[in-house]
């Protein structure tokens, strides 16, 4: 069987029949369709990717905008927003109206002239190194643990100055805060000075654009501190009870192992013998796990916090372990 269509008018020709099948064609246009082995005829299909068979047109090609087309008449012939820092794409095509253009953020380690956001001069050539800065150990109790550790920080040449107080018997204040970079706080003892004074200090500083590491025991019940670094969630850890591990445990686990958190750092390169039964506050992530004698335990959380992020760690401070300083001296720069 044969299909002709001429000038509006489609007939179909089945020996000395003809049958009028459609209408409304502007040209001429031969179809062919089958006949089955009882005789019978089958559907005819169209040759023309034009037509939406026989009743009707493809909208594609219109210069209007139909439904379920993303451009028509209109679409990009390229993609190229001028950022380095993103890397462009072309979707789709305009033959078939979907073409759009994909400007996503560029990853870490391309030589492109762009330090994405949250990269590190040890990820990323195009990305600076720190410029040293200003820090301030601040303890509560073991005046010698203080002095031992920030003599283990200096002693890294990473910070341009290392400072200590020990809260103890001294009232923290924002402006006592204010002139260093980063803060790192850690706690042996129950009682501070003004706990509620430190945590008010300490979330005002944050909000000032400081950055502040919380470490054991200072998020660690009885051990903690107190006021609105607490009570407006700006800790990433916190938990109740001190886990003392005989003979120390490893890391079971590191999450986000690119993070500069853990640049020269490694399962292999730090321990700890004391830890909090600790957890992620909540919107907190946790980066890794100690390998606890009474199941994995956290060891870091990072978390959000005024659009930045600050991160803390579940260890004491002990200035003897070259990994745990390592580590510590990550996290006094990291955001």
């Amino acid at each position: 069987m044969r299909l002709l269509v001429h000038s509006g008018l489609a007939v179909a020709s089945m020996g000395a029949c003809a049958q009028v099948v459609g209408a409304d064609f502007d040209d001429y246009r031969l179809e062919a369709s089958s006949t089955n082995s009882a005789g019978g005829m089958d559907a005819a299909t169209s040759s023309t990717s034009a037509m939406g068979g026989l009743g009707g047109h493809s909208l594609c090609g219109n210069d209007m905008l139909d439904p379920g087309e993303l451009c028509d008449g209109d679409c990009p012939d390229e993609c190229v927003d001028g950022n380095r820092c993103t890397t462009d794409q072309n979707l789709g095509s305009a033959k078939t109206c979907d073409a759009e253009c994909s400007f996503l953020p560029a990853g870490c380690g391309e030589t492109d002239g762009c330090c994405p956001a949250n990269c590190f001069d040890f990820q990323d050539p195009d990305c600076p190194t720190p410029e040293p800065d200003d820090v301030l150990v601040l303890g509560n109790g073991s005046p010698s643990l203080i002095a031992a550790l920030r003599a283990q920080l200096e002693a890294t040449g990473r910070f341009a100055t290392v400072s200590s107080m020990d809260a103890l018997d001294t009232t923290v204040t924002t402006a006592t805060l204010a002139p260093h970079d980063a803060v790192l706080v850690f706690s042996n003892a129950s009682l501070w000075a003004d706990d509620v004074g430190v945590g008010n200090a300490l979330a005002d500083y944050h909000d000032g654009g400081g950055r502040v590491v919380v470490a054991l025991a200072a998020h660690c019940g009885e051990f903690g501190f107190a006021g609105r670094f607490i009570t407006d969630g700006y800790h990433a850890l916190g938990g109740v009870g001190v886990l003392n591990e005989a003979g120390g445990v490893g890391l079971h686990a590191i999450h986000e192992g690119a993070s500069y958190l853990f640049d020269g750092v490694s399962t292999a390169t730090v321990s700890t013998d004391v830890l909090c039964n600790a957890m992620p506050t909540s919107g907190a992530i946790s980066l890794g796990e100690w390998d606890a004698a009474g199941g994995p335990v956290v060891a870091f959380a990072r978390k959000e916090v005024g659009g930045r992020q600050r991160v803390d760690v579940n260890f004491f401070p002990d200035a003897s372990n070259a990994g745990l300083i390592r580590l510590l001296g990550n996290a006094l720069y990291f955001e």
